[in-house]
């Protein structure tokens, strides 16, 4: 998709995207019983590859709509548009990263995912609009809580490992809750 624009823009002027987008983020949602992480690198350079074009996330949030998501365990919903759907499934996977995987490379993807695709958010489904407030709220605590464990790292005179640990989900969590303030 990326090394041929013409294949990538032939697939973006398909009127049934849906048909291509809706089986990869059920991969997605379901990657903690993925066997191999490169599948899930694959699919998700193939959903921020599809965030980037700003025509898509136009027709993903307001002409795309899926009856329902029986994949789909946290609520049932009916009637959610792609766009909300693309945000929910790349937000479970964004607390799924953090909290179990530690994945910088999938942290900056998803995070670019959500970059590209929420300033055309518009119309989202309730439960989408909860997510985002409650990943927001969550990741916010987190970037809190490293904080302080930094400051008294540092004022203890902590080894030189654990400072640098700390610095290190410091600046992860700083980065999430950027990206999550710009989406909300």
């Amino acid at each position: 998709l990326h090394g041929n624009p013409t294949f990538r823009d032939t697939l973006l002027s398909r009127s049934d995207l849906d048909t291509l987008i809706f089986p990869l983020l059920e991969r997605v949602y379901n990657a903690e019983h993925a066997r191999a992480p490169a599948s899930l690198y694959v699919v998700v350079i193939v959903l921020l590859t599809f965030s980037e074009d700003s025509g898509f996330n136009t027709t993903a949030f307001q002409h795309l709509e899926m009856t329902t998501v029986p994949w789909y365990q946290e609520r049932y919903m009916k009637k959610v548009s792609l766009g909300s759907l693309y945000i929910l499934v790349t937000l479970r996977l964004l607390v799924y990263n953090l909290s179990r995987l530690n994945d910088f490379y999938l942290l900056e993807n998803t995070l670019a995912i959500l970059s590209n695709i929420s300033p055309h958010a518009e119309q989202l489904h309730p439960y989408a609009c909860q997510r985002m407030l409650a990943v927001l709220l969550t990741v916010t605590k987190k970037y809190s809580a490293y904080y302080d464990k930094f400051t008294q790292a540092q004022a203890g005179g902590a080894e030189q490992q654990q400072q640098q640990n700390l610095e290190q989900m410091l600046h992860v969590y700083s980065r999430c809750v950027e990206v999550m303030l710009r989406a909300v």
